[in-house]
């Protein structure tokens, strides 16, 4: 029996609240790289794939709001700095490869 399998890709869109935690998650089609909905990828693969985003945190997004006289930073840092934590929304593709070497996931931002 083979043991190679053709790629599967998943492309998921996913929530992350304030304090950097997944929230939700739902397949993408039809963009970038993904599979259209036609040629979607096998149901457990994207079961599996919303499960492990499940468990990833981030850093959490925020606003930096700099007063006039103050020097804009990447860290939100300086006097009278107003930093607004925000949801925001990321879109990635898995691809998942069986091959010679063994199974292989590979995981990619999708750039607007």
């Amino acid at each position: 029996m083979s043991k190679n399998l053709p790629e599967q890709q998943v492309c998921l869109e996913i929530d992350i609240d304030t304090a950097g935690r997944v929230f939700d998650s739902r397949p993408l089609y039809d963009t970038g790289n993904c599979p259209s909905k036609a040629n979607h990828p096998d149901d457990s693969f994207l079961a599996a794939t919303k499960q492990a985003v499940q468990q990833w945190r981030f850093e959490p997004a925020r606003m930096c709001t700099f007063p006039d006289g103050v020097p804009k930073n990447d860290e939100c840092q300086g006097t009278a700095v107003k930093v607004e934590l925000m949801p925001i929304r990321l879109a990635f593709v898995f691809s998942f490869v069986i091959g010679h070497g063994g199974p292989a996931v590979k995981n990619a931002l999708i750039q607007p």
